[in-house]
């Protein structure tokens, strides 16, 4: 009685608030509400007022806005308000596809940059090509030429001054195009309506590095300086790419933290360095085996603090610290504490902040994410709801129309017509016909997935039908579908790994192979390609070309074949005493002029093989048939994992490997500016050098190539002292000043950046293996989904399924729908516990799931 008196007063409330809500609706506009409409309305017109209006909308407009909405979301972008005129969608795909050019024109004017004549080169013949090392030469301080053997380049050909200029131009109009749109978009659509779909500050950035490189052309067309500041814009571009510009951010974030570390890493390199040039400044005398001075690097103490810096950041710490320990060796225990200080500790200590400070930055990174996809999915939900005025729920058409929409955008993976039922089936989980809120969450995950169909069976069941049912080949179908004849292969693939091991063998000793073995190779090729033959008169070339693991077997059994035949031909003819003897004089230039001799008569395939080089590469291509045998390998579950894990990391570390792209960029082009033909050999400034003694001259920045050799050992190595100081040795002043660059490289791209891609490496790993043995994936278990491939194969198609993008912040989404799910049920619960009498208490609860206690 309690419970109906309860419920009683509640409905009578609520009819109350319905009726006192209808009785505001029915009031007459007042005078005040009409003026305050019109003053709203006035001024703005339709391209100025929100695309969902108190008044609705056109269902069309509705679903535009909500795919538009959708498309945000998915690109962790959350915007209140979009135009209402739909000429704003068009420019908006507009702006997109504007996008798509303008990252194909950064990658042109990278390949440009790689390709095109350094501006230090002689820059007379700006139309013509010309060979490297006669445009590029080098004149001494006295005014000779530098021999051209001394100068090493990179030996790829330039382009011309004047066809470089016409595509930077070109690429220029793209570049300029993408961002006078997003402007706009932004000032006639967005900006009205308060809101900031493109950043303002972002556009006029780029709109200046614009004008930057259209001056830099200009002054470079007429005066022909040798250095040019394009570099500077052209990373300007780069860094507007979204990846770059969020990383940045995560920089940001970090940045406070690494500087703590950093001060401390500062002050106790000059802390040591003092101490040093304290102790042994004065030392004037020299080790007696090696004739260094034991004050080697410690003259002053700008020297001091520099060998203090090398040998804390790389490991020539030996050959720096060896002279003062070797003639004092109680010093080793300084050397000791300052080794164990800076290389053990605070090195280290380096990473480990940037792996806490980046893990932080991801957390709270990934919940805003999380956020603003989950607003931003709903707002689409409710903006197609209220276009259709459905209650709650979309109706299978609307949903399908909705997806079209979708696809159409060029920022969104196109989906093609005949998938869109597929598409419906794996979203609508209860197969009621209805996409309800949560099924429409589930979106998110099939667009990251790549839907298709084939034919199943081969063109064989319809051309050769008798052949298609004869028993032995309906056996051998079988086989096929039962992974027999898979087994068989193995075996195949065992008896080859042991022919490779013992070919291998005879080769390291020297041996000559059995008459048995010299045709096993072309024997094993045959077969591999009778294997493909087969499988492809058992299955369509559609579907057989759908199995990953069935291209690669496809692409190595070709190359496999044509590199056992080219053996074959190399193989066909027993070099004669001639031959021998231009064998044993051997090189690539003996093949040449060989091979040009067997085009005035004489055999090409003994020109083969004279050619050690030809040899050799095919002895290279042998080892195609050990990339089949290692395709067994990855069914073991720990190599799955780790292919795994490499491929996720590839995949994941799109991002962060372009910010270390454009960081390395930035160096490399602006070294090549700085110092470009300034390094070659006979230099007697860099005779007394290690420089010299190493023979490091191919490490050298006369072009991009060459500079980029260098900045990737730096990189890898932290620092190469050698260079650096070669850099030091060939500049005056003020020019010394740039040697500035190279400490500036170590900490904006060595401690920071490529420990960001440490840390972001061990993110990965960490986050893989908690969730190693959890299934993952959208759709399992998906009864409405798995009814549709029954359907398909019924009618001898197969439906494929292929995850194509990023899963994790789909998994994220489902987890938070699942809290709030629980958390919902559970509120239920306590609502009815408090509602219900002790005595109807036992017997109510038993419909819900839970414990009594739990609540």
């Amino acid at each position: 009685v309690r419970c109906a008196e309860s419920w009683a007063k509640d409905v009578h409330q609520q009819m109350a608030d319905l009726r006192a809500f209808l009785a505001e609706d029915d009031k007459p506009a007042t005078d005040e509400g009409v003026a305050q409409a019109d003053d709203a309305s006035k001024g703005l017109g339709d391209l100025k007022t929100p695309l969902l209006d108190s008044g609705g909308l056109a269902l069309a407009e509705g679903i535009a806005k909500a795919a538009w909405q959708l498309e945000d979301a998915l690109k962790d972008q959350l915007v209140q308000a979009y135009p209402s005129n739909l000429q704003a969608r068009k420019l908006y795909f507009e702006a997109a596809e504007a996008e798509v050019d303008y990252r194909r024109a950064l990658g042109i004017i990278v390949l440009l940059t790689i390709f095109e004549t350094p501006a230090w080169c002689n820059q007379v013949d700006f139309s013509t090509f010309a060979d490297p090392h006669d445009r590029c030469r080098i004149h001494r301080p006295g005014g000779q030429l530098v021999p051209q053997e001394h100068v090493l380049l990179s030996d790829i050909p330039y382009l011309p001054p004047l066809l470089g200029l016409i595509v930077e131009v070109l690429c220029l109009l793209f570049i300029t195009r993408k961002i006078l749109l997003e402007r706009k978009l932004q000032v006639f659509y967005f900006k009205p309506l308060q809101q900031e779909y493109y950043s303002i500050f972002i556009i006029r950035f780029g709109l200046l590095m614009v004008a930057l490189e259209v001056i830099d052309m200009l002054v470079f067309v007429v005066f022909q300086p040798r250095w040019r500041i394009a570099f500077v814009a052209r990373t300007g571009f780069l860094m507007l790419l979204p990846p770059v510009r969020g990383l940045f951010s995560c920089i940001l974030a970090v940045i406070f933290e690494f500087f703590s570390i950093a001060a401390f890493l500062v002050l106790a390199i000059v802390l040591f360095a003092w101490i040093a040039v304290t102790v042994f400044d004065d030392l004037t005398q020299k080790v007696a085996d090696t004739g260094k001075q034991v004050n080697a690097g410690f003259e002053g103490f700008s020297e001091s603090v520099y060998t203090m810096f090398v040998a804390g950041s790389t490991d020539e710490f030996v050959e720096l610290l060896l002279p003062t320990y070797t003639m004092y060796r109680p010093s080793g225990l300084l050397w000791l504490s300052f080794l164990v200080i800076v290389q053990v500790l605070l090195l280290n200590l380096v990473l480990d902040t940037l792996v806490a400070a980046y893990r932080a930055y991801t957390e709270e990174k990934g919940l805003e994410i999380v956020e603003t996809k989950l607003k931003g999915i709903n707002q689409a939900f409710e903006t197609l709801c209220d276009a259709s005025s459905s209650n709650g729920s979309l109706s299978k058409e609307l949903f399908l129309e909705f997806v079209r929409e979708l696809g159409s955008s060029p920022r969104m993976r196109e989906i093609p017509e005949e998938i869109t039922d597929v598409v419906f089936a794996a979203v609508d989980e209860d197969e009621s016909g209805l996409v309800d809120k949560d099924e429409f969450m589930t979106l998110c995950g099939a667009i990251e997935y790549e839907f298709w169909t084939v034919t199943v069976d081969s063109p064989v069941k319809v051309v050769f039908p008798s052949l298609w049912k004869h028993p032995l080949f309906v056996r051998f179908r079988q086989a096929v579908e039962d992974e027999h004849f898979d087994t068989f292969m193995d075996y195949v693939l065992l008896l080859n790994l042991i022919l490779v091991v013992v070919e291998s063998i005879y080769d390291l000793n020297g041996w000559s192979e059995m008459p048995v073995m010299e045709h096993l190779e072309l024997s094993f090729s045959c077969v591999y390609v009778t294997e493909v033959g087969l499988w492809l008169c058992v299955l369509s070339w559609s579907h057989y070309w759908s199995f990953r693991s069935n291209q690669f077997d496809f692409v190595t059994t070709w190359l496999l074949l044509a590199s056992s035949i080219l053996d074959e031909l190399v193989s066909t003819l027993a070099p004669d005493a001639d031959d021998a003897e231009a064998v044993d004089s051997g090189g690539f230039a003996n093949f040449s002029s060989n091979a040009t001799a067997g085009s005035q008569g004489h055999n090409p395939l003994r020109a083969l093989r004279k050619a050690p080089s030809v040899k050799r590469y095919v002895n290279m291509l042998r080892l195609l048939r050990l990339l089949r045998v290692i395709k067994k390998i990855k069914r073991i579950p720990r190599v799955q994992f780790m292919v795994q894990t490499m491929a996720t990391m590839v995949k994941k570390s799109k991002d962060i490997f372009t910010l270390l792209g454009v960081v390395i960029f930035f160096f490399v082009t602006l070294s090549v500016q700085l110092w470009g033909g300034m390094l070659y050999r006979t230099d007697p400034r860099l005779e007394e050098l290690d420089y010299t003694e190493k023979d490091f001259f191919v490490m050298n920045f006369n072009d991009v190539l060459m500079a980029l050799g260098v900045w990737v050992v730096m990189l890898l190595c932290s620092y190469v002292p050698a260079v650096a100081e070669a850099i030091y040795a060939v500049t005056e002043w003020p020019g010394r000043i740039s040697v500035l660059v190279f400490p500036l490289f170590y900490f904006a791209g060595v401690c920071i950046v490529f420990k960001l891609v440490k840390a972001f490496t061990i993110e990965v790993f960490v986050e893989l293996n908690e969730h190693r043995k959890k299934p993952s994936g959208v759709f399992l278990g998906n009864k409405a989904l798995e009814s549709v491939a029954a359907t398909y194969r019924m009618n001898g198609e197969y439906l494929h399924i292929r995850v194509v993008g990023d899963l994790t912040v789909h998994e994220q989404l489902m987890e938070v729908r699942r809290k709030m799910h629980k958390a919902e049920s559970r509120k239920r619960r306590r609502v009815l516990v408090r509602q219900l009498s002790p005595c109807s208490f036992r017997t109510m609860t038993s419909q819900f799931s839970g414990s009594v206690e739990d609540d």
